[in-house]
């Protein structure tokens, strides 16, 4: 309060302001001063109504208006998509205006529709769009970035104003002199190129590969990374056929024949014991065999050295 000047005060001016600034309390103030006050408002700050006997629910229609009154002060919640509650204490609550808006029909087709607003609401949609509409332009292309030095911060939010305020002059003396303003990136970037001293680089495609390449080599990735194209190559190429298998035949090796009366156990040595005995075969062509008996062929697996023999 010590900040206002005493001139301005009971000349008719009047101040909107968001929930930040918002107080029943500073209202007050600022009303017995004469000076005109209106704004968003938190229901946590004190002195705010927070009767829950008539409060907006999500069942109230689009348009719904409640409002109380204390003193020159007067607090009204305002239903739209979702709540709004607002106070001031230079408007009614309520004197008739209505808003557009779009709302779907039973149908499922969306129309235009007048609804109900409250007075504060108009006027402070109408006059509070300067300081809203300056920080959200600020956020879309700042220079803020973190540093270690509160000046440093300071000074990059004072170029973004700079700049901002740049641009929203743009915009007056481009619809002054009926021309279409240019737009918020454009104008950031020719603001850039005038004061730089240089034009406006035009990216092509061999850029764009090249800045692509040179990401990659910056992020850390290796030389194996990036694959060269393939060479196309008009000669036949011959390739290489792959490997025949080898088909090999299992050859039976020829075993003397053995009388089965030569091998015998010991009773000393039970481990001893004959060999076991395969069905017996025709003997080969060539080959006799002594007393006329046939030849036992034992495989080379299955044959084991006894430890004694009895000759």
């Amino acid at each position: 309060m010590s900040l206002i000047q005493p001139s301005c005060l009971g000349t008719g001016y009047h101040i909107y302001m968001d929930n930040f600034y918002t107080s029943p309390k500073l209202f007050m103030d600022l009303a017995n001063m004469k000076f005109g006050a209106c704004g968003t408002y938190r229901e946590s700050r004190k002195r705010c109504p927070r009767g829950r006997a008539n409060a907006l629910t999500k069942k109230c229609g689009r348009g719904s208006v409640r409002w109380i009154r204390e003193g020159p002060l007067v607090f009204v919640k305002w239903m739209d998509t979702r709540e709004v509650s607002l106070c001031s204490t230079i408007h009614p609550a309520f004197s008739g205006e209505t808003v557009q808006r779009r709302v779907k029909d039973r149908d499922g087709r969306w129309a235009e529709r007048d609804i109900p607003c409250p007075t504060l609401i108009v006027a402070y949609n109408k006059h509070m769009g300067g300081v809203d509409l300056s920080d959200q332009l600020i956020q879309y292309y700042s220079t803020h970035r973190k540093t270690a030095r509160w000046y440093r911060t300071m000074l990059l939010h004072f170029l973004d104003i700079a700049t901002t305020n740049a641009y929203i002059l743009h915009r007056e003396i481009s619809s002054a002199n009926q021309v279409q303003p240019m737009a918020h990136k454009d104008f950031m970037v020719e603001l850039v190129s005038q004061l730089c001293g240089m034009d406006k680089a035009v990216k092509t495609t061999e850029d764009i590969i090249w800045r692509r390449h040179t990401d990659q080599l910056l992020l850390g990735s290796t030389a194996s990374s990036v694959q060269p194209p393939p060479v196309v190559s008009a000669e036949p190429v011959e390739q290489d056929r792959p490997a025949q298998p080898t088909i090999t035949q299992d050859v039976p090796c020829a075993v003397e024949p053995v009388s089965p009366g030569s091998i015998s156990s010991d009773e000393s040595h039970p481990e001893l014991s004959p060999f076991p005995m395969l069905p017996s075969t025709p003997a080969p062509a060539g080959v006799n065999s002594p007393g006329g008996s046939a030849i036992r062929r034992y495989p080379q697996r299955e044959r084991r050295l006894p430890k004694r023999l009895d000759l």
